[in-house]
């Protein structure tokens, strides 16, 4: 019985693990700093509500400082929501330090390292069908 319930015990904290770690996949690599995504529903404790957000991870694969400006084009329901528009507002910069990474996750209030995806529960609402992350300085 004891061995059962520890079995038990034990496969559940495995899988939550496995649940806390997100799968990251490449995206693109841009001047030697690798690109990751990765998706995660995030719950609203305030309402009933959840959403569903990609993040990002920066890693630096070369030993020097390396700084990019990316603007972020986003792509909802096959149309891109601000691809027209010419101002800082979905820019952003990334710097890091040589072999250095970064993360976003769930409670990082950083919004320039995660996009919104879509409403969780309302299909057919506005979706995201993809992120376009475009290099701006030279």
């Amino acid at each position: 019985m004891k061995i059962t319930v520890l079995l038990s015990l034990f496969f559940l904290l495995c899988n939550v693990g496995l649940a806390q770690s997100p799968e990251w996949t490449l995206y693109k690599s841009i001047d030697n700093i690798d690109i990751f995504t990765t998706k995660d529903i995030v719950k609203d404790p305030t309402r009933s509500s959840s959403k569903e957000y990609v993040f990002f991870r920066f890693v630096n694969t070369s030993s020097e400082d390396k700084t990019i400006e990316l603007k972020k084009e986003y792509y909802y329901n096959n149309l891109c929501a601000n691809c027209n528009q010419n101002s800082d507002e979905h820019k952003f910069i990334v710097k890091l330090s040589g072999n250095e990474s970064t993360t976003s996750n769930l409670k990082d209030i950083n919004a320039d390292y995660k996009v919104f995806s879509k409403f969780i529960g309302l299909e057919g609402k506005r979706e995201l069908s993809k992120v376009e992350l475009i290099k701006t300085n030279k």
